[in-house]
């Protein structure tokens, strides 16, 4: 599951706080963390621990 959360993790920052910013034309809110940005976090580790769950359930098969 620890593995899972820091995957989470990884997408938020790339996805959330670098990619998508620079995609819309807003290079000035690269790393701006927020209200919006904290709870973004908090749906991408629930993905990540989700994923990490499925896995391990296969994994296990």
């Amino acid at each position: 599951m620890g593995a899972g959360i820091v995957y989470g993790v990884i997408w938020w920052v790339l996805g959330a706080l670098v990619m998508m910013p620079l995609m819309m034309g807003m290079t000035d809110m690269v790393f701006q963390i927020g209200d919006a940005q904290w709870m973004s976090l908090v749906g991408h580790v629930i993905f990540g621990i989700v994923t990490a769950g499925f896995f391990t359930l296969i994994q296990r098969r």
